[in-house]
């Protein structure tokens, strides 16, 4: 992990599409660079380690001031995959309220004790994203998924057809994942594809008790 610059892939204000955040005003910082290579990723210009520019701690740090000065709203880490540069991350963060600040993330990273106090929307990759890595890889982020728990985080599942529904039962089952934490949303690059996978994820979360959360940047086309 890198612990004095971070490889960013763009800077860009909008608001919060997914999970318990919907709605948020938020600066989204998405880095570059991920090990997991989905195959469903709707970003993969970010996934290469290869690409992105280079910023200090400092050069993202008066980025960040800069936002929260004019607008306020929150800080969202995305990617790739933030945790990769977690260290380089907390330096700029040492001020901010846990309240202002989430980390999108695999779950194949732990957190450090550095960031440990934020927020965490952690997304447990199903059969579906056909890891590069294997079983090994997807044995990683589920053994992490226990820390998770401990901390405040939510559960993102990416849902492709209705087989992947039981495979999220016998996950949250297994981790002991709360319900209430657990978020199913539809995978898709189209506001059809939203729309349709919707109709299946949506009865299902009302018969099992988690929660369903759209994703406002396709949907209205957005960042």
């Amino acid at each position: 992990m890198e612990s004095d610059f971070i490889k960013i892939s763009e800077i860009f204000v909008s608001i919060q599409g997914e999970g318990d955040s919907v709605g948020r005003l938020a600066l989204f910082i998405r880095v570059q660079g991920c090990p997991l290579d989905c195959v469903w990723c709707d970003t993969r210009y970010s996934t290469s380690f290869e690409g992105g520019e280079k910023k200090s701690t400092e050069e993202l740090s008066n980025i960040i001031k800069e936002f929260s000065k004019s607008k306020g709203g929150m800080i969202v880490f995305t990617g790739g995959e933030p945790l990769f540069y977690q260290d380089a991350i907390s330096e700029t963060l040492r001020m901010y309220s846990p309240n202002h600040v989430e980390f999108e993330t695999s779950g194949i990273y732990l957190p450090s004790e550095s960031i440990r106090r934020f927020k965490f929307n952690v997304s447990p990759k199903l059969s579906n994203a056909k890891l590069s890595g294997g079983e090994s890889m997807y044995k990683k982020i589920y053994e992490n998924l226990k820390e998770f728990t401990n901390l405040n985080s939510i559960f993102k599942f990416v849902i492709s057809n209705e087989c992947e529904l039981n495979e999220v039962i016998e996950i949250q089952e297994k981790y002991n994942l709360p319900k209430e934490r657990v978020f199913l949303m539809p995978e898709g690059v189209s506001l059809e594809e939203i729309v349709n996978k919707s109709k299946f994820i949506i009865p299902f979360c009302l018969e099992h008790g988690f929660n369903y959360s759209p994703r406002l940047q396709i949907i209205l086309g957005i960042k």
